[in-house]
């Protein structure tokens, strides 16, 4: 899997391409996450549009970012999975705890609550 990061102010945004199936893949993701909590990132976006298959080790990778965003007072949004990886989270009932974004106007919906939050 190959992970492309960029940035827009305090929003990061962290493109997964490939397959996320690996112990290496969910050790990659979790070093981006702990690189952005070092820096003023207030939210992540995971854009899974790219991601053509996720296991269970980067589905427990993407929980485990969540978590940590979570301690450290961030948002984690997800954006625009695939039928087959937005079939896993769903199984997993992501969609109850954390964002998940299908549109570009629903990821813009969240990241206006964002802004108007203290």
């Amino acid at each position: 899997m190959e992970i492309q990061a960029k940035r827009d102010g305090n929003i990061a945004t962290l493109n997964l391409i490939g397959q996320m199936w690996e112990r290496d893949d969910a050790e990659a993701l979790e070093q981006q996450i702990s690189l952005l909590e070092t820096q003023d990132t207030r939210c992540v976006i995971i854009a899974l549009e790219r991601l053509t298959f996720i296991s269970s080790i980067g589905l427990g990778a993407i929980a485990k970012a969540y978590r940590m965003l979570q301690k450290a007072n961030r948002e984690l949004i997800l954006y625009r999975p695939m039928d087959n990886v937005k079939e896993a989270i769903s199984m997993l009932e992501f969609p109850r705890i954390m964002n998940v974004a299908d549109t570009e106007q629903e990821l813009s919906g969240f990241l206006d609550r964002l802004k108007n939050r203290p």
